[in-house]
């Protein structure tokens, strides 16, 4: 009796993902039927507009700057500022994380400010990536909340009191 269940939930399995396939394919070919053109312009159009978002929070860091400040780093740009400049607007592009433009907004003012990246800034940039919303959250609040345990060697714990908090700290060690 067991495996005459099991052998109808098998088939019956089956069936519906040959019915799910068939509902997917026909959704797609109705989505894709001008080759394309019209998921390809709905795809550019919304991240067009989402990089045009994420430019307001560049903006925003760009105009709390003075004009020398701005005037002197693009009249003395050099080819490394230049890539760390594509980067950072190319990461705020296609990141799926808001918090990631935000963030990248504020090492493109560094980068006009001292004309250019420190090393944990142009580690951060490089490795953004990997961080999703919650382990910012987890590394902001570690920070703010951060106790030096030894003062002659300033050492500091990171203290892990879960799965998630263990997950983030061993993506701060691969960089």
């Amino acid at each position: 009796m067991a495996n005459k269940i099991d052998d109808y939930l098998i088939a019956f399995g089956e069936e519906l993902g040959k019915e799910g396939y068939s509902i997917v394919k026909a959704g797609l070919n109705t989505f894709y039927k001008a080759k394309g053109e019209i998921a390809a312009y709905t795809i550019d159009t919304y991240m067009n507009i989402r990089f045009e978002i994420r430019l307001e929070d560049f903006t925003y860091e760009q105009e709390r700057l003075s004009k020398e400040q701005k005037e002197s780093f693009y009249e003395n740009i050099n080819a490394r500022q230049l890539n760390f400049l594509f980067e950072l607007l190319e990461k705020a592009r296609t990141s799926t994380y808001d918090l990631h433009a935000k963030i990248l907004a504020r090492l493109y003012s560094n980068l006009i400010l001292n004309g250019n990246l420190d090393y944990h800034e142009s580690t951060f940039l490089a490795n953004i990536s990997i961080l999703n919303d919650e382990d910012i959250y987890t590394i902001y609040n570690f920070l703010k909340n951060k106790k030096d345990v030894d003062d002659f060697n300033k050492i500091v714990m990171f203290k892990v009191s879960n799965f998630q908090d263990l997950n983030t700290y061993n993506k701060c060690l691969l960089y």
